[in-house]
Order: C-alpha cells, then structure tokens, then sequence
C-alpha cells in the first residue's frame, strides 16, 4: 500500500481521528527515528464549510493561515511532560486548496474517551489524579503571557499513559470561526456539552478550561455525555450518577458552574480544592444507632433518665397539699 511522505520525511501511517475538514495520522519520522503525530487540515474545506460552497473570499485563505503561523509559533515554545513536543508545521498548495500540517510527538496512552467505551471504570481516587495532574498542565498554560487557554479539553484529548501521566492534546491550532468575510482573532472552538457558554459568544478564558476538564471527569465517572444528563437553573446535575465524596463532588461543581466568575479563579486554587476535599463534613440530621456503653449511648441514657425525673418531681409538686 501507497504511503504518503511529507517533506521527504514524514511518512503517514494509521489515522487517528478527524472530521469534516482534519485528519490526524500517526506517523514515522525518519528524521528522528521516531513515531509521531501529524495533524492534516484543509484550509479550503474549514472556509467553504463555515461560508458556502462558493460565498467565500480568498483572503480567509490568507488570514486563516497567518493565524495557524503564528499559534504554531506559540506552541513551539511550550516545554511541559504533560504537553507532546512540538515538532514541526508547514504547509502544502494547491490550485484550490491550502493544507496545513503540524507535527508532534508520539504519546504512548489511551485517551479517556478510549478507556470509558472499553469498560473501564475509574474510582474516585484515579479521576482526583487526573484532575491533579491535568490542572498542572493549564497551571503551565495560564501561566503564559498572555495566557493560553486549551480551549478544547473533552475526553478524546487527554491521554493517559502507562504510569498515570495526563498529556493534553490537540490545541485547536487553526480550528478559529471565519465569519462576516473576517477571521476574528477571538477563539470559539470546542466541543458541545464540554465547553461552556462564554466559548459561544468568543470569550474563551482560563476558567473556560477548568469546566471542560470538569465536564470531562462527570464523563469518566459516570459514562455519561454531559448532554445526557439533566440540569436544572443551567447546573448540571450529575450527583445521582457518580459515587464520590462530598468534597470531590463539591470541587466538581465549582468547576463546572455556569458563570466563569463562580469557577475556581486560578489553577493553584483550584489545586488546593483538591488538596482540602477529603476534609469536607457532609451535614447529615442526626440518626444515632448507639452502641451500649458508646459515649453517645451513655449521653442518651443521662439525659432520658434526667428527663423522667424533671417528670415525677412535677408530677410530686402537683400533688402536694397547699
């Protein structure tokens, strides 16, 4: 079978995921020696999908470009255990179409989408690891000046390797809306039930990201898309379907709340939240079921015999003459 090889040097294998207009191949390097990760997308196919068949003006093909250009820019600059090291980008002409390719590291892991439709359930502990270490790579990232927020963060891009280590990716390079015969430099990409309502009107910010992840750890403990799950005053409802503790449940919730300004308002806040959840008291009406000679069992009994007392002496002071 045909391969094709771009560059002179990456050699396309197996496709890992696409749509309407990106493909994602795994692939040889024969540079380095290695397996990598190149992401294929069409710039003619994002245009004529967002505008029409034949409604678009050819200078989206230019600003779409300059944009990819320069977040490729800022991705190459990152240097994180939990981000795949950025390789390479290019593009490729054609008569009627321009394609962009961004290439990157290999990651050895299965993605939580995977692991969730294989079966595997995750306690309460592993998805609190995830939250950790995931939470560490948007430290990195919000960290940045000016900060730079995922975006996209949703089951199928976060990998888990072997030894627990949470690698976020795909980072929606040039995935931006063209509309109104201008690319705005605003960014509404993402995936509908994962990014919340400020990624609609183009305001994506960090705590854009804290949501997602959110909403993907509702997914992995329940196996339920969050747009299968109820909501109510637009909060998602996910307590009945996942068996955490109150603390854990309580990090959740703040982290999907549907106002921005409600969500943890930093990475190291949101790390402490963690840190402090298996401290959480869950208020519950007392119901004691004492054991004989317990603390509690003899508090009841002193004050069950106290109160029979107060009783008699009324009872005496009653029936004594005038």
């Amino acid at each position: 079978m045909h391969r094709r090889v771009l560059k002179d040097r990456y050699e396309l294998q197996d496709p890992l995921g696409g749509g309407s207009a990106s493909t994602t191949y795994l692939a040889q390097d024969s540079e380095l020696g290695a397996r990598c990760v190149v992401k294929e997308l069409s710039v003619g196919e994002v245009v004529r999908g967002d505008r029409g068949t034949h409604s678009f003006d050819a200078d989206d093909f230019t600003k779409l470009i300059e944009l990819f250009k320069r977040e490729a820019r800022v991705l190459a600059h990152l240097d994180h255990p939990g981000i795949p090291r950025f390789i390479d980008h290019f593009s490729v002409a054609s008569e009627d179409d321009t394609r962009l390719y961004t290439v990157q590291e290999y990651v050895q892991g299965e993605t939580l989408e995977a692991l969730v439709r294989n079966g595997r359930h995750f306690t309460e502990d592993e998805a609190v690891n995830i939250c950790r270490r995931a939470t560490a790579v948007l430290r990195y990232l919000h960290g940045r000046s000016p900060p730079l927020v995922h975006r996209d963060i949703k089951p199928s891009n976060v990998i888990l390797d072997a030894d627990g280590t949470v690698h976020l990716v795909d980072f929606g390079l040039v995935l931006n809306r063209v509309g109104g015969g201008e690319l705005d430099g605003r960014t509404i990409v993402g995936t509908y039930g994962y990014m919340p309502i400020e990624q609609y009107e183009a305001r994506a910010q960090p705590q854009s990201d804290f949501c997602a992840l959110g909403m993907t750890l509702v997914y992995v403990l329940s196996h339920k898309e969050p747009t299968k799950i109820s909501r109510r005053s637009m909060k998602l409802e996910f307590r009945s379907h996942v068996n955490v503790s109150e603390g854990f449940a309580q990090v959740l919730e703040r982290m999907i709340e549907p106002a921005p300004e409600d969500r943890f308002a930093s990475a190291d806040e949101l790390l402490d939240a963690l840190d402090g959840a298996s401290d959480v008291v869950v208020y519950q009406p007392q119901q004691v079921v004492a054991a004989a000679g317990s603390p509690v069992a003899v508090r009841v009994l002193f004050v069950g015999i106290s109160a029979m007392l107060l009783v008699i002496l009324a009872f005496l002071f009653l029936l004594a003459p005038a």
